[in-house]
């Protein structure tokens, strides 16, 4: 979890410094970036590794131990 949230903090930090470059190179009135689209994307990628996670741990449970040990 601390690396999930370590590059986040890395990616989004960059991400927002060259998109905030390319908005001033480009347009000449932009429009400032919100911090809502990246809490968003926060929320989602929390989301898929909560998924990620559980569907794994769900199919470790279901396993038959017998089969496990046998190939053992």
């Amino acid at each position: 979890m601390l690396v999930i949230i370590l590059a986040f903090i890395i990616g989004t930090s960059l991400g927002y410094h060259f998109i905030s470059a390319l908005n001033v190179a480009v347009y000449p009135d932009h429009i400032p970036l919100k911090t809502w689209p990246v809490l968003v994307t926060f929320a989602l990628m929390l989301l898929s590794l909560a998924l990620t996670i559980v569907s794994q741990l769900y199919r470790v449970v279901k396993e038959n131990p017998v089969k496990t040990l046998r190939a053992d």
